[in-house]
């Protein structure tokens, strides 16, 4: 769009998509939505990074050194006096910042990313608030469709972002009532 009152265009859009079958609007609507979940999508970190960013000071120099973590310890190429050395330190040391002699020349090793994920608050803003406009989506689609276990999928996940906000929720404390109602109390009448 070049601005607000455009059409949205897309390559894969053809002009008359209104005419197309169904199967071919599903098609497309399927390669678009693929296209933006591929763009938005962030997983979740089920393991931990391979490499880490430190910075390591000699004589008041500072120099940045990816580094590789193997069973939580870090090797850290260095050159000093053209001899290379390469120093494994482990990581929760070179998280809090440590110093380490090597060859006579005193090193202050630290790690200066805690975190790899994106440091854009824009983007991570825009992300956030997808990510639940998603969630919302499928409980409006989960309500209308009545189904139990989903809606109590979906109120689990959104738990979290209502205590956030106040432990005392009134939100928080009814996703909670009605996951214990429809999960320990209905299940045992029933029987």
């Amino acid at each position: 769009m070049a601005n607000l009152s455009d059409k949205p265009v897309h390559d894969a859009v053809p002009d008359n998509i209104a005419k197309l079958h169904l199967t071919r609007k599903k098609a497309i609507f399927d390669d678009l939505l693929n296209e933006i979940v591929a763009d938005l999508y962030i997983p979740f970190k089920t393991q931990d990074p391979n490499k880490v960013n430190i910075c390591v000071q000699v004589g008041g120099q500072s120099f940045n050194v990816l580094s590789n973590i193997v069973e939580q310890i870090v090797t850290i190429p260095i050159l000093i006096n053209s001899n290379s050395f390469h120093i494994k330190v482990s990581l929760p040391r070179v998280r809090e910042g440590c110093k380490v002699n090597v060859d006579g020349v005193e090193l202050y090793i630290k790690c200066t990313d805690q975190d790899n994920g994106h440091q854009d608050d824009l983007h991570n803003y825009v992300m956030n608030y997808l990510q639940w406009y998603f969630v919302v989506l499928q409980f409006q689609d989960t309500i209308h469709e009545g189904d139990i276990t989903r809606t109590n999928i979906i109120l689990k996940t959104m738990i979290p972002f209502f205590y956030s906000h106040s432990a005392l929720s009134k939100y928080f404390t009814e996703c909670i009532d009605y996951i214990l109602k429809t999960e320990i109390t209905l299940p045992r009448i029933l029987l």
